[in-house]
């Protein structure tokens, strides 16, 4: 299965902090014929992010959609419409805010978490209900970190 992650795992991540994801060669997913299940799946990624890329946003927006959803998304129109409504309200929400906005969706649905800037509690417990599980992204990431700040120290 493919992965689109700079952390490994089964997720996809789209990260903004001031700056912009491009996406080239996205095509239409009815344009598709004669292409791969994979590759149908990576053409329909491409046009998701396409889309999300061209939504405003607030400075900070973490967005994480797992491969599983991405492939409920691409066979069921509703759930694509939902979980896409729902981005779009987050974006333009996080435009009225100052803080941070995190985004997760997975083949069960959309979770997410918004706080505002020099709110460290609020920062905490968005970290929290994205870091339940020891194989999420900031799990992860949170680990390599620690790992990263022991080697230093040696």
């Amino acid at each position: 299965m493919g992965v689109d992650s700079i952390l490994g795992g089964n997720f996809s991540v789209q990260t903004k902090d001031f700056t912009k994801r491009t996406t080239s060669g996205a095509t239409d997913v009815n344009q598709t014929q004669g292409l791969s299940e994979s590759e149908k799946l990576e053409n329909f990624k491409k046009e998701i992010w396409k889309e999300i890329d061209s939504m405003s946003w607030g400075s900070n927006i973490s967005v994480q959609i797992t491969n599983s959803a991405f492939e409920k998304m691409m066979v069921d129109k509703e759930f694509k419409n939902k979980m896409m409504n729902i981005i779009r309200e987050d974006a333009h929400g996080s435009n009225m805010m100052c803080g941070g906005t995190l985004i997760n969706i997975d083949e069960n649905g959309y979770k997410g978490y918004s706080y505002m800037q020099d709110h460290t509690k609020e920062a905490g417990r968005a970290f929290d209900a994205h870091s339940k599980d020891k194989d999420s992204f900031y799990s992860k990431k949170c680990k390599k970190d620690e790992l990263n700040e022991l080697w230093e120290r040696d």
